[in-house]
């Protein structure tokens, strides 16, 4: 059941609610190959009530790989905050990946962790 819990409603910390990945880069461009775009939702929380004039920042650690673009928005529709990440392994064969939202001096989400094989 580990990663399947439901999330505590009454905690201020926000969670992870969706990890998409698929081909990094610019749609419609060629593929690169070793390249890759993960989407991570966070939603609830302190998260929730926060504006686009919030300063937030996403922290974000590889190992294993380079980050080559990181964009942190509020998707308007939904109200959950959106990290999108393009990630290039290089000649690496296993990529760990790391990320989380800071804010108001204090982490507002839970850590996301991923393990990527290219």
């Amino acid at each position: 059941v580990w990663g399947d819990l439901n999330p505590d409603s009454a905690s201020p910390i926000a969670h992870v609610t969706e990890t998409r990945s698929g081909q990094g880069g610019v749609s419609g461009v060629q593929a690169v190959e070793n390249f890759k775009k993960f989407v991570i939702d966070f939603a609830g929380g302190e998260l929730a009530g926060m504006t686009d004039e919030t300063e937030l920042e996403a922290v974000v650690e590889v190992a294993g790989g380079t980050i080559t673009s990181s964009v942190l928005s509020r998707v308007d529709a939904n109200g959950v905050w959106r990290l999108v990440l393009d990630v290039e392994t290089g000649s690496s064969t296993n990529v760990e990946l790391k990320a989380y939202i800071m804010g108001l001096g204090r982490k507002l989400t839970e850590t996301w962790l991923y393990q990527w094989r290219p």
